[in-house]
């Protein structure tokens, strides 16, 4: 009687619902029940529809709690005119549709367009069209179009289920992961195998048109019309964990070489430079990936920007798919502070290609790594004739590399801001003989300073490379002809403190040939230019370690370093020896000697004046040092049959005396320290007298503080500077500019950094 009662009661319950379940008309000519489509949806109660009449409905529309359906007129018509007619726009400010903490919620018949996504931890934007959080949906002829947001920009997916039926979702753009669709913690996607979807010409760093992590059901995608008719991990990520039907493609690969222009038009066919296309990401989206035979993207001169010409950044690479522009000064990739350049994370996968002749400028990762990173087992790059500038990142500022085999030849990586400007490592969990194998040949690492206040973990610096922390493996860097300078650390952390130059961890052995590492700076004195930690070994020959604030080198205990024919200022007082740490000196070194360095000012401040102790003081013998012809300025290596020690190679007195004669008769501006804080100093070389002008301006070009403005003679003069505005205001930390006028003409800039 008991269990007869319960089942009268759970069906009286549910008659009644249906009974009082209503429906909530929205017109926006005023003759429903409500003129927006939330103004009815908050009216509604479970088993009511919100049925919408044709219009835009220019709004962010959230169901919270709610078991409704939310509709077109196509409910009642199927009337496939209707779904165009009956538009949800984001007005890019959030997620088009935003459903949370729902049992059962059917929307149905709608364009969503224009969706930005919604804000979650991190700052990151989640579901450009539809934001999915501890739901389940049946989501039925709808189109998904032109969203944006870091993570899928068409559907996002977080512990919640979804029927997708007769629905579009295409030309869609994600940053980090899932243009199209993504899927994150335990999330599932089913496909209707009658009422085909379609997904298509969507673009992300990874998996651009569908993206799943800590989604452990395998996933059957089953559409109408695809991207491409056989997908790889470009277009679907993980490929692995997916199968697919599809019926029909919107493009066909192309497997040829593709050549873009920032005037050319996606619409051309990209084959020549005649007919150039104008994005990377279409250029990506059609080139075929093929190991026999690698392609390469050719980019004309010209600046690649969002706002420009429409770049979508990062890139997603296809394997054996390289990047070359026509050179590094003129083909400059401008990220507007907004993304990152590349982006890619998947521990399995493997990614070979090359990035040569370019600037990449103005790069941005909030996603906790640097402007270019790439996770996957192993990676062979090639990074060449590369210049990356005012990029900012969290735990690195540029470069993010797991395992893998990285050449980095004529690569200028200089004032960047964040973590340590390059990080290279195996990735953190045990795997099968892990590898890292990396050179640095003719490279600048110059410059790269915090982005955060003094104390916080990782900021500032130029390198740290390491191998695994527990599983032994091939782990082996090269440095040739390499400059290391004027880079930053500001970490404080129970007493010990950053790392501004080279940190090698975990059994990763290195030699250091022909290197300058010189003025880089630790802000605590805790700090420390060079550190070896568990097992690491750096062997430095024809090197230069000079002018370093800070500690000078740390080596742990089961460590080992060696120097042969190589200045190390202070010698082994200034090394800090733990436990079995070893220290061998090999040849002639240098202690305590000036490299005598041309300085600030000098086409090539780090090359050396006439009389430089480290001139033909090299090994006699560089039989097996693989060194390259040329040395960091363009100049033979080997001069006279002799080599120098550090990246420089002296070419003879009488081109000296003529560099000599060039920088006393120019007018110089340089400033001591750089960054600074409180005050720095601004020293001026005059070489033609007149009306002088020095005043700071801020990066927008606005005036801050003028200096000095008089007539004045030729000479030397110096002017502080405390950081104050006209108003004797303290400005904020960041990046100025001190410019230097003559006679009504600018002769010299120089950037000042303030740090608080």
């Amino acid at each position: 009687m008991k269990k007869l009662f319960i089942l009268y009661f759970i069906l009286f319950t549910l008659f009644t619902s249906l009974l009082l379940a209503e429906t909530i008309e929205v017109k926006q000519d005023g003759t429903g029940n409500f003129l927006t489509i939330q103004e009815g949806i908050d009216a509604s109660i479970d088993s009511d529809t919100v049925l919408v009449y044709p219009g835009t409905y220019t709004e962010n529309v959230v169901i919270e709690a709610k078991n409704i359906t939310l509709g077109s007129l196509y409910l009642i018509t199927q009337a496939d005119s209707l779904i165009y007619q009956t538009i949800i726009d984001g007005n890019q400010d959030g997620s088009c549709v935003r459903i949370e903490l729902v049992d059962s919620v059917t929307v149905c018949g709608f364009s969503i367009t224009n969706g930005s996504g919604f804000v979650t931890y991190g700052d990151m934007y989640k579901g450009g069209g539809l934001y999915i959080n501890d739901s389940q949906i049946n989501l039925k002829s709808c189109f998904i179009y032109e969203n944006h947001a870091h993570y899928g920009g068409g559907i996002y997916l977080w512990e919640s289920y979804v029927n997708l039926v007769s629905t579009v979702v295409h030309n869609n753009y994600a940053v980090y992961g899932g243009g199209g669709i993504k899927l994150t913690m335990y999330s599932e996607i089913t496909f209707d195998g009658n009422e085909l979807n379609s997904i298509y010409l969507n673009y992300s760093a990874t998996g651009s048109d569908f993206n799943k992590s800590t989604s452990p059901v395998f996933t059957d995608v089953i559409v109408d019309t695809f991207t491409v008719i056989n997908p790889d991990d470009f277009y679907i990520m993980p490929i692995d964990e997916v199968s697919y039907s599809i019926q029909q493609s919107k493009i066909q690969q192309i497997n040829a070489d593709i050549f873009i222009a920032p005037d050319g038009s996606d619409e051309n066919n990209g084959l020549t430079p005649a007919e150039p296309l104008q994005t990377i990401a279409r250029a990506e989206t059609i080139i075929a990936s093929d190991s026999l035979n690698p392609k390469t993207i050719h980019l004309a001169e010209g600046v690649y920007s969002p706002s420009l010409n429409n770049q979508r950044f990062p890139i997603n690479i296809k394997n054996y798919v390289n990047i070359v522009g026509e050179s590094k000064e003129n083909t400059i990739l401008n990220a507007e502070e907004e993304t990152p350049f590349i982006y890619f994370l998947n521990s399995n996968l493997f990614r070979e290609f090359n990035i040569e002749k370019l600037t990449l400028t103005n790069g941005y990762c909030n996603n906790y790594a640097g402007s270019l990173i790439l996770h996957s087992a192993p990676n062979i790059i090639q990074l060449k004739d590369i210049r990356i500038t005012n990029s900012e990142g969290e735990s690195c500022s540029v470069l993010a590399f797991n395992d893998g085999y990285y050449y980095f030849m004529n690569v200028e990586i200089v004032d960047n801001s964040g973590g340590q400007a390059i990080q290279i490592s195996t990735v953190d969990f045990p795997q099968y003989n892990p590898v890292v194998y990396v050179i640095f040949e003719n490279c600048t690492i110059r410059s790269n300073l915090p982005n955060l206040p003094p104390g916080d973990w990782g900021n500032g610096g130029a390198l740290q490379i390491r191998g695994h922390y527990e599983q032994p493996g091939d782990y082996n860097c090269k440095f040739i002809n390499t400059e290391i300078t004027e880079n930053y650390n500001n970490v404080y952390a129970q007493g010990s403190g950053g790392k501004s130059g080279l940190s090698l961890f975990h059994d990763m052995k290195a030699d250091i040939i022909n290197c300058t590492i010189g003025n880089n700076i630790t802000q605590y004195s805790a700090g420390t230019t060079i550190q070896l930690y568990n097992s690491a070994e750096a062997n430095f020959i024809n090197s230069i370690y000079y002018g370093n604030e800070g500690q000078g080198m740390t080596v742990g205990d089961s460590c080992y370093v060696s120097f042969t024919n190589s200045l190390y200022e202070g010698g082994i007082d200034n090394i800090n020896l733990y436990g079995t740490a070893v220290v061998e000196w090999f040849g002639d070194n240098l202690y305590y000697e000036d490299p005598m360095w041309q300085g600030e000012g000098a086409d090539w401040p780090y090359a050396f004046l006439s009389g430089s102790p480290c001139i033909n003081a090299g090994t006699p013998d560089t039989t097996g040092l693989n060194l390259p012809e040329f040395d960091l300025a363009g100049n033979p290596r080997i001069y006279n049959g002799i080599i120098d020690m550090g990246a420089y190679e002296y070419q003879g007195v009488d081109v000296e005396d003529e560099n000599l004669q060039s920088s006393i008769f120019n007018t110089q501006l340089s400033n001591y320290p750089n960054p600074f804080n409180p005050f720095t100093i601004i020293k001026l070389d005059l070489a033609e007298s007149g009306k002088i002008e020095l005043a700071v301006y801020n990066i927008k070009g606005q005036k801050v503080k003028t200096l000095m403005d008089a007539y004045s003679s030729t000479g030397h003069f110096e002017v502080i500077w405390k950081g104050k505005d006209e108003n004797g205001n303290k400005v904020a930390s960041g990046h100025y500019f001190a410019k230097l006028k003559v006679n009504e003409e600018v002769k010299a800039v120089r950037k000042l950094i303030l740090l608080k």
